[in-house]
């Protein structure tokens, strides 16, 4: 055998090993993706799964009567997966759910500046409320008023969400709104256009007394900025003691919790996390603040998660009396995790403890002090808050 043929056979057989390798790789790969690690045929991702979902479309493709939407069907397939852990705080987003979630969790939002209600008795959309300096306040909208038209469409029957869908399209251009004040009021029509608005987290006020009174109705990006803000008016117009109201806070971002834990919390643990493993992470205060004015909490039953590791802090820290009733008991953190496609997993991965250590998961933080609401439209709760406080 001459040189040359040598040469051409060495060649030939080393792209066949590379041609073999690939081939090995990828069938390693294909088993790595179908086949679980353990487990048997019930697991989510077993051959005998994948193969029952493809019988279950091809009767569906064969029989179905109506149209099917294939997308609608695999997300809920997506979301049963998780479902199937009967866990109520793990779920599964789409691309555009999550995007819709992280709006929230941001505490901004495309609108007018206005909160909308929807009549059961005649599927109308009335506005509750009207936020100061906002386009729907300038544009003479107010609270009562009902939604008829938007730009000539008839939005009678729409949800809040769907009309708040709708308003959003229409950001940064002026839209013709065709309002009725009241039940039985003349139909009239108002220009506005929607801007991309921050939801008011924290509001304040000054009672008699030298009281500050500050509600945080929910702990999202922007609830840490409004706080301080709060807090600085308040300070300017005499605060000397501090009502903090956490009732119907259903939580949000725990990293705002503690953001605000470290401007009124001594210097130590915040809240500390606990995984599968015993992993623990600790949030803590690394100085002390110099914060000591006289503080009430209030909290009620839907007082949870990261407003509960607030109240849970204070109450263990003793740097003030929690009035009340005893919240919901959420003490357990989710995290996102972000598919390959775009879509994202919320799932429960830790458990959380208070500084010392107590787990109020079920449980709840019960109040020093318990007060009934009342549904007269008096507040016997903060009012008690102001006789503790002096």
């Amino acid at each position: 055998m001459d040189e040359k043929s040598a040469k051409k056979i060495k060649r030939k057989s080393f792209f066949s090993g590379v041609i073999a390798t690939l081939l090995a790789v990828a069938l390693l790969y294909f088993i790595y993706m179908i086949v679980p690690a353990g487990g048997g045929a019930s697991r989510p991702d077993s051959i005998q799964t994948i193969k029952k979902a493809k019988e279950i479309q091809r009767i569906i493709d064969r029989n179905y009567l109506d149209d099917a939407d294939e997308q609608a069907e695999t997300d809920t397939m997506f979301l049963g997966q998780v479902t199937g852990l009967g866990d109520r705080y793990s779920t599964y987003y789409t691309a555009e759910q999550y995007e819709e979630i992280q709006k929230e969790r941001n505490g901004n939002y495309i609108g007018i500046g206005v909160t909308i209600a929807r009549s059961e008795d005649d599927k109308t959309l009335e506005i509750v409320s009207v936020g100061d300096g906002t386009p729907a306040e300038n544009a003479g909208i107010q609270k009562g008023d009902r939604i008829c038209r938007i730009n000539g469409e008839d939005v009678t029957g729409y949800s809040s969400s769907e009309l708040s869908d709708l308003i959003e399209k229409y950001v940064g251009t002026e839209i013709s709104m065709e309002l009725q004040r009241g039940e039985e009021g003349d139909r009239f029509t108002v220009n506005v256009t929607p801007e991309q608005m921050e939801t008011e987290t924290v509001t304040g006020s000054m009672l008699d007394g030298g009281i500050g009174y500050i509600h945080i109705t929910q702990f999202a990006k922007i609830t840490v900025d409004q706080f301080e803000d709060t807090m600085k008016s308040l300070s300017d117009q005499g605060m000397q003691k501090m009502i903090l109201d956490l009732r119907d806070n259903g939580g949000g971002l725990v990293s705002s919790a503690c953001e605000i834990g470290r401007q009124i919390l001594p210097e130590g643990i915040i809240v500390y996390e606990e995984n599968k493993d015993g992993n623990r992470i600790y949030e803590k205060n690394d100085e002390d603040n110099g914060f000591s004015m006289p503080m009430v909490v209030l909290v009620n039953e839907n007082t949870a998660s990261a407003a509960e590791i607030l109240a849970g802090a204070i109450k263990d820290d003793g740097i003030a009396t929690i009035v009340g009733k005893t919240t919901f008991g959420k003490g357990i953190v989710q995290n996102d995790f972000r598919l390959s496609d775009g879509s994202y997993l919320k799932l429960t991965v830790r458990h959380y403890y208070t500084p010392d250590g107590n787990d109020i998961h079920g449980k709840g933080i019960e109040p020093d002090v318990t007060v009934d609401a009342a549904d007269d439209g008096s507040d016997p709760q903060l009012d008690k808050a102001k006789e503790l406080i002096g």
